[in-house]
Formats: C-alpha cells, structure tokens, sequence
C-alpha cells in the first residue's frame, strides 16, 4: 500500500481513538510496505502499552527514515515531546520542540 495523503489523513482519523483502534492499527501495519509508517505505528502502540522508552525509539526511527511525507514526521516529533513530558525529561522535550 502506497502512503499518499488522503490515505495519512483516515490513519490519523483512526488513531484519534487511542488504543481502541489497536485492531484497525494492526490490520493496517500488515498490509503497507513504507517503514516509516510502521514505526509511526509501532510508536503508537508501545505508546498505547505504557512503553515510553520503546515509544521514544520508534519516535526516533520514524523522524529518521521519513523522507516524503512532512506529517507523518511532525506527528512523531509532536508524539515523542509529549514522551519525553510524561516521563519526566522536560530538558529533551524542549530541544526537540525548538528543533
């Protein structure tokens, strides 16, 4: 499956429900090729597991290897500030906030 944008906006339509789309999530994750995609996913649903530290790792990974899609990159440095808030790094937060 090809990430374009009208297909990013129904994920982020999705996932708006939190963790009671992990079975939607999880169909999705099976059937699409893109990688940063994946880890978005996998970022979501570590999140949705109370990993943060696993969380903050996929955050990184889907920062790093999106090349194409500027949404999907902004999510996961907006989902990693908030990581990094919940478990208490105020200092990492602010850095990957201001860039």
């Amino acid at each position: 499956m090809k990430i374009n944008k009208m297909f990013l906006k129904s994920i982020i339509d999705i996932v708006e429900y939190g963790s009671f789309s992990k079975p939607i999530v999880n169909y999705i994750e099976n059937n699409i090729n893109d990688i940063s995609l994946k880890y978005y996913i996998s970022l979501l649903k570590s999140k949705w597991k109370r990993d943060y530290y696993s969380a903050i790792d996929y955050a990184n990974k889907t920062i790093s290897t999106t090349t194409t899609t500027t949404i999907l990159r902004e999510l996961a440095r907006f989902e990693l500030v908030s990581l990094y808030t919940k478990i208490g790094k105020f200092n990492y937060a602010k850095k990957k906030l201001i860039f």
